[in-house]
């Protein structure tokens, strides 16, 4: 039988060490094939180029792949130009990362690298996204990511495909929990700064800090990272609020 074909992606851009990393290990499970943007692309979310072409061209960064290329575009172009020109056969497994920060809690909704694996589950494709809380400490997390790897390819399939967003802790790895996602959202601001030379014209930096909703819940992602396990937290596509239908048709009728 044929490896398994592994298509590895990111939004921190094609030649960061996180996933050259990735693709290095990957490439023990199957043939690896690396798309993945130009530059820095966190935040993008599940963005698509629209009004302008994306470009892609062969380099040669990753030397455990058998073919990798950088895209002009944000992450869900990646995975779209991989699933319908680059790639000869869709993929067996897709894995995005390792993202530079974490990706736990209301920050999946924003990720880049989620995204991309989200991109790839629309069409089947079983996909892990990986993110690390301390990127210096990548090094410490390559059992317990081979372990993830491992199970999908033996319980997931496209007839029975998952998405999770996994993310490492800053330290040592204790294991991993299968958890749900924190409530919480970013208390935000705009800061504002003038232009210099121009005292009437104004530009903005957008920041904020994480609020868990949550912090006494023990079955979340962010209690268990604070514990120093790995938390996998499986995605659905269907973002229906099933009780808020039920209730509208009581309430609305």
């Amino acid at each position: 039988m044929a490896k398994p074909l592994i298509l590895v992606t990111n939004d921190d851009g094609i030649d960061k060490y996180g996933i050259l990393k990735l693709s290095e290990w990957a490439a023990s499970f199957g043939d690896v094939v690396v798309v993945a943007p130009d530059r820095p692309r966190s935040g993008n979310g599940q963005a698509v180029t629209v009004g302008s072409p994306v470009y892609c061209n062969k380099t040669d960064h990753h030397h455990a792949a058998s073919e990798e290329y950088s895209c002009s575009g944000t992450p869900t172009d990646c995975v779209k130009l991989a699933k319908h020109k680059l790639l000869n056969r869709m993929p067996d497994l897709c894995l995005s990362g390792i993202n530079h920060g974490s990706n736990a809690s209301v920050n999946n909704l924003y990720s880049g690298t989620v995204s991309a694996a989200l991109e790839a589950f629309t069409a089947g494709i079983p996909s892990i996204a990986f993110s690390h809380l301390e990127y210096k400490n990548i090094p410490k997390v390559q059992n317990c990511l081979e372990q993830i790897i491992s199970n999908v390819l033996e319980y997931h399939s496209p007839q029975k495909p998952c998405i999770l967003n996994v993310n490492f802790p800053r330290d040592k790895v204790k294991g991993f929990k299968v958890c749900r996602h924190a409530k919480g959202f970013w208390e935000e601001e705009a800061i504002e700064r003038k232009m210099p030379g121009n005292v009437a014209k104004s530009y903005y930096w957008i920041c904020g800090s994480f609020r868990n909703l949550e912090p006494e819940a023990r079955d979340t992602d962010i209690h268990f990272l604070s514990e120093n396990y790995t938390t996998v937290s499986p995605i659905a596509i269907d973002r229906t609020d099933y009780e808020g239908i039920a209730d509208m048709q009581k309430t609305w009728a």
